[in-house]
């Protein structure tokens, strides 16, 4: 049976570095070994969003959680926990920084799968002091 690997990210309205390389990757998994899914924390919000569009063109199989602003983290993190339940998730892999906020918490609070935050970002992108804390 294969890992089943869901990578986090959130990407705003771009095809940046991170997306590129998700979207690269895609192609050379292996099949028999993982299973992939793709969750972007800002994905079709009614703004044009470029990298959830370039995985459905792919066929990538895409989740999507609402609500991407501050006020909204419970929610977030409520909608992950029971997708990453709901879906048999292994491994939460996160990329860039609102991304790797979130999935570290519900990585904290989820025992029943592995989480790796994958930084592509550096310490001077999170600029506020409870982001700091919670990335450390």
């Amino acid at each position: 049976m294969p890992h089943k690997i869901l990578h986090l990210i959130s990407s705003p309205y771009v095809l940046g570095g991170a997306e590129k390389l998700l979207l690269d990757m895609a192609e050379f998994y292996d099949d028999e070994k993982f299973s992939i899914y793709y969750c972007n924390l800002f994905g079709l919000h009614g703004e044009k969003d470029f990298f959830t569009e370039s995985l459905i063109e792919n066929d990538l199989p895409t989740f999507n959680v609402s609500g991407h602003r501050l006020h909204n983290i419970p929610s977030i993190i409520s909608q992950l926990r029971n997708l990453i339940k709901s879906e048999n998730i292994d491994i939460v892999q996160t990329h860039l920084v609102h991304a790797s906020l979130v999935g570290g918490i519900v990585g904290k609070l989820s025992a029943n799968h592995k989480t790796i935050i994958t930084q592509h970002y550096t310490q001077k992108a999170i600029n506020k002091f409870l982001p700091k804390k919670i990335d450390r």
